[in-house]
C-alpha cells in the first residue's frame, strides 16, 4: 500500500513466495523487483535473480543476467564478478564434458588440484586449458572476472580458491603460488593456509614444516590424523639426529591436542612420550621445563592421577600415558598405579615401547 519502500520489503516478499511455490515461480517477481531497484546499490535483487536461475537449472540465463550486471550497474561489485567467473568455469566444464563424452575423448585435469585439501562443497576439478575452441566459455574470461573480484575486494577470501584453480588450469601455477603466499602472509587464516598448502602439492606437503605446524597450531583437530602422524614421525626422526627447530612450538602443539580434545587419544600420548624422550636424549630439558613447568602440578592431579590408571581399561593410550608420567614426574612414588600399568600384561609392541623410552629413567 505504499507505506514501506520496495527495497525494505522485497526480501520478505521473495521469502514468502519461495515457501509457497517452486523456485521458477519467483522469476516474474524478481524481474519486476530487479527493474525497480536497478539503480539502487548494492543491486542484490539482480544477484538474487541470477541465483534463482541457477537453482532452477537455467545456468545460461544466470550467465546472461550476470554479464549484463557486470557491464552496467554492478561493474564495481566484487561478488558479481566473482560469481560470474565461477559460473563461466562451470559452464565451460559442463560443455567440455558433454563434448568429450560424445566424442569419447579423455579430459586432462589441471594439476595440482587446488581443492584437494580445502574443497568447497560442490566444486569439481577444472579441466586444463589446452587451447581448444570447443566451448564459447573460456578460462580467460573466468580469470578476468575472478581477478576483478579479488581486486575490487582484497579482503574477501571466498573467491581466492576459485581464482587460484583457474590460474592452475591456465598453466600459471607459479603465479597462483605467489598470490597464495601473499594472501597468507597478509592474513594468517586457515582458508589462506590450506590454499597455499594445496598449491604446493600433496606430495611435498611435509616438506613445508613451518606451514604444517602453523596449521596444527591453528586447529589441531582440523587436519586429517594422517597429517599429524606424518608430521610428528618426521619431527621425531629429525630429533634423533639433530636439534629440532621450533621444538617448543611443536611440544606445545602436542600438549594442546591433549588439553583441548579427547585425552584418551592414544596417538597424542604416544608422540608426547616419543618427543619428550628425544629432547631428554639431546639434553634439552629446558624445552620440556618451559612447556611443562607451570603445567606439571595440575597435570599430575588431572592426567596422571591414580584413579585414571586404576579405573581405565588396559589400552595403548593408558600405556603411553604411564610412560609420559614416568618421563615427566621425577618424584612419582613407586606405589603409583602407573608402575602397575607398565608391569601388567602388555603386548609385545607395548613392551618394546616401554623399554625403548624408559631405559634411561
Amino acid at each position: 500500500n505504499g507505506s514501506m519502500a520496495l527495497h525494505d520489503i522485497w526480501w520478505l516478499l521473495i521469502a514468502s513466495v519461495r515457501v509457497q511455490g517452486p523456485p521458477d515461480s519467483l522469476g516474474h517477481y524478481l524481474d519486476s523487483i530487479a527493474f525497480e531497484l536497478k539503480n539502487r546499490k548494492p543491486y542484490t535483487a539482480a544477484m538474487e535473480r541470477a541465483f534463482i536461475e541457477m537453482e532452477s537449472g537455467s545456468m545460461e540465463t544466470a550467465y546472461s543476467i550476470l554479464v549484463a550486471l557486470t557491464q552496467e550497474q554492478g561493474s564495481k561489485l566484487s561478488f558479481a564478478h566473482g560469481y560470474l567467473g565461477i559460473l563461466i568455469a562451470c559452464l565451460r566444464e559442463a560443455e567440455l564434458r558433454r563434448i568429450h563424452r560424445t566424442r569419447n575423448i579423455a579430459i586432462r585435469p589441471a594439476e595440482p588440484r587446488v581443492f584437494g585439501l580445502c574443497k568447497p562443497s560442490g566444486v569439481f576439478d577444472i579441466s586444463a586449458d589446452d587451447g581448444n575452441k570447443l566451448s564459447k566459455y573460456t578460462l580467460r574470461d573466468a580469470e578476468r572476472h575472478l581477478s576483478q573480484a579479488v581486486f575490487l575486494d582484497p579482503e574477501t577470501e571466498f573467491f581466492r580458491g576459485f581464482y587460484a584453480q583457474i590460474l592452475v588450469a591456465l598453466g600459471k601455477l607459479q603465479a597462483a603460488k605467489e598470490l597464495a603466499n601473499q594472501w597468507y602472509k597478509k592474513s594468517k587464516t586457515i582458508p589462506n593456509l590450506l590454499l597455499l598448502l594445496s598449491l604446493l602439492g600433496s606430495d611435498n606437503i611435509l616438506d613445508q614444516d613451518e606451514l604444517v605446524l602453523d596449521y596444527l597450531e591453528m586447529d589441531p583437530f582440523a587436519p586429517a590424523l594422517e597429517v599429524f602422524r606424518k608430521f610428528m614421525d618426521e619431527v621425531v626422526a629429525q630429533a634423533q639426529g639433530a636439534h629440532v627447530v621450533g621444538a617448543e612450538r611443536i611440544l606445545n602443539m602436542v600438549v594442546g591436542r591433549i588439553e583441548g580434545g579427547n585425552s584418551d587419544e592414544s596417538f597424542a600420548w604416544e608422540y608426547l612420550a616419543r618427543f619428550v624422550y628425544c629432547l631428554y636424549k639431546q639434553e634439552r630439558q629446558d624445552v620440556v621445563d618451559s612447556v611443562f613447568g607451570p603445567r606439571l602440578p595440575w597435570w599430575k592431579d588431572t592426567y596422571f592421577s591414580p584413579h585414571v590408571f586404576c579405573l581405565s581399561p588396559e589400552s595403548d593410550a593408558l600405556v603411553y600415558r604411564a610412560v609420559c608420567a614416568l618421563l615427566l614426574l621425577v618424584d612419582l612414588s613407586p606405589e603409583h598405579p602407573a608402575f602397575a600399568t607398565l608391569n601388567g600384561e602388555l603386548t609385545s609392541e607395548q613392551t618394546e615401547f616401554v623399554k625403548s623410552h624408559l631405559q634411561d629413567v
